[in-house]
């Protein structure tokens, strides 16, 4: 029995982060689908589209134009989107911003540099037992 695709949009401003994701998303489970998204607006051109629905976001804090959490509020706006689960995912999200995110019913998760971390901690996130999905 074929498992079911999970498609899941990764919005970052940097082509190598979001490359890095992706392929360790396919590492965790190959039957994720990850999209991608360069920019916020780019995001939710993507999320116009009726026939594209995610089941989860990563969506990184630090991005020029619409910042992640600009996008973060347009999306809870939304409630087509209020209850995909997102993932603020970046190198730095102060402690003080942790309970906004909390709010709009976002996790925070800090970005690793070894791939191997990353794969580990999307498999928790993704599969394991802090999973979203």
């Amino acid at each position: 029995m074929k498992k079911e695709t999970i498609t899941i949009l990764a919005i970052d401003d940097d082509q190598d982060d979001l490359d890095i994701f992706c392929e360790a998303v396919r590492d965790v489970d190959s039957t994720f689908d990850c999209q991608m998204a360069h920019s916020g607006q780019e995001a939710l051109t993507l999320l116009s589209d009726l026939s594209f629905s995610p089941k989860v976001i990563f969506l990184d804090y630090n991005m020029p134009g619409m910042t992640g959490k600009d996008l973060l509020n347009t999306l809870r706006a939304n409630e087509r989107f209020d209850n995909i689960p997102v993932v603020m995912y970046s190198t730095y999200i102060g402690d003080a911003d942790r309970p906004y995110y909390a709010e709009r019913k976002a996790y925070v998760l800090h970005k690793l540099d070894d791939y191997t971390g990353i794969v580990k901690q999307l498999g928790e996130i993704l599969k394991g037992a802090n999973k979203v999905l």
